[in-house]
């Protein structure tokens, strides 16, 4: 109940997400917020550990994300993200890691910053390419109060996509312990670079199962897809 119930209807893009915990809950979390000028922020979690603790965490740690989300630079917001949840402590010891996202709509500017978590999927139509896009700096978020957080600034065009996506997608496993990874993510979207988000996560769900077979789910599992129209 702490994930959004529906995407926003945004014009000039097209966004969908999803979330699906190892356990009946995770610590994996997403969310898409309107700014104040007309912008978007949208952010995704990953919180160590599993199961009811990192639950707990993450809805900590969502609350304060949305306080602290406004039309800042992603970089001033993830650092104040930062120094709240280091300041207040975590008896449990979790830590998470953070992507926070601010996109233009209209000219598809997007600027990003990274705490720690998986790199951007950046699909651009022109090439038929798909690059990694991070950050230099950026640690877990919780873990100390001198943790260094800077930014990167991209422009999207129409039929391009930003892919977002926890760990628990590149490291499902299968019975032979083999891991899907990053080459098999690439792949997969640049197969299904076509297809509206929805279509797109649910193909790449699909490629994931197929992969993994009758292997447990191991790790919460989340993708946020962002269409520039």
């Amino acid at each position: 109940n702490l994930l959004p119930a529906e995407m926003p209807d945004i014009s000039g893009l097209k966004i969908a997400a999803v979330s699906i915990p190892a356990r009946h809950v995770g610590g994996d979390f997403y969310d898409v917020l309107p700014l104040r000028d007309g912008k978007w922020g949208v952010c995704i979690g990953d919180v160590s550990g599993k199961g009811v603790p990192a639950a707990l965490f993450m809805a900590k740690a969502i609350s304060e994300f949305r306080r602290e989300a406004d039309s800042s630079a992603p970089s001033a917001v993830v650092g104040r993200l930062n120094t709240k949840i280091v300041s207040e402590g975590s008896a449990s010891g979790l830590f998470l890691t953070l992507l926070y996202l601010v996109i233009d709509p209209i000219s598809k500017k997007f600027n990003f910053s990274n705490g720690g978590h998986e790199p951007i999927f950046f699909y651009q139509r022109k090439n038929n390419s798909v690059q990694l896009l991070s950050t230099r700096h950026g640690v877990p978020i919780g873990i100390t109060l001198d943790g260094t957080f800077d930014e990167r600034e991209e422009v999207a065009s129409s039929g391009d996509i930003i892919l977002l996506q926890s760990d628990g997608v590149k490291e499902a496993m299968n019975a032979k312990r083999e891991i899907f990874g990053m080459d098999r993510l690439k792949s997969v979207l640049l197969e299904s670079a076509s297809l509206d988000p929805h279509a797109l996560i649910d193909h790449l769900l699909e490629k994931v199962r197929e992969f993994v077979k009758d292997a447990p789910q191991h790790d919460d599992l989340t993708v946020v897809c962002i269409k520039c129209l």
